[in-house]
């Protein structure tokens, strides 16, 4: 006599119970994961960005300012200080100076947000970078989601130097 081997039909429920279980327990904690990480994303490519047109000022021996806008949540890089030579950001928040390109925070999704800003050049929520690598002045901007947790603080230096540190 020959003994059919496989698995009951009971057996196969438990498995598939177990293994919804587990999936709905990793799904619960990627949900919480997510606007952290897009958080966390989002203030690591501003502080690049910053790099990158610190290095851009220099390579082209010229000045570039990045503006941050906290009413939509977005910041500018600007080409110059515009026609009437004083640093007041792009024209879509009142000024003159040339926008080179822009990035929105709201595009990292889960409600990725500037939290606070510190005022730059001229009162402005802007900082230019110089020729030699320095700055115009020293800038906080605090990087956060709709949650409010985590927050990242980028900090630019007199110096030049840019600084990415989580709160």
């Amino acid at each position: 006599m020959k003994k059919n081997s496989g698995f009951t039909l009971m057996e196969l429920m438990v498995v598939i119970a177990i293994v919804a279980i587990l999936a709905s327990l990793s799904v619960n904690q990627f949900i919480k994961w997510l606007p952290k990480y897009r958080a966390k994303k989002a203030a690591m490519e501003l502080s690049g960005q910053l790099h990158k047109v610190k290095l851009q000022a220099v390579r082209e021996n010229r000045q570039l300012g990045v503006y941050f806008d906290a009413n939509t949540d977005r910041y500018h890089v600007l080409g110059d200080d515009g026609t009437n030579n004083s640093w007041d950001g792009p024209t879509v928040v009142g000024g003159d100076d040339p926008s080179e390109r822009f990035i929105d925070l709201p595009s990292y999704g889960s409600g990725v947000r500037f939290d606070t800003l510190s005022p730059g050049m001229n009162g402005y929520p802007l900082v230019v970078f110089r020729s030699q690598g320095t700055c115009s002045h020293s800038v906080q901007v605090e990087v956060t989601n709709i949650g409010g947790d985590p927050k990242y603080l980028i900090q630019t230096t007199v110096a030049g130097a840019i600084l990415l540190d989580r709160l």
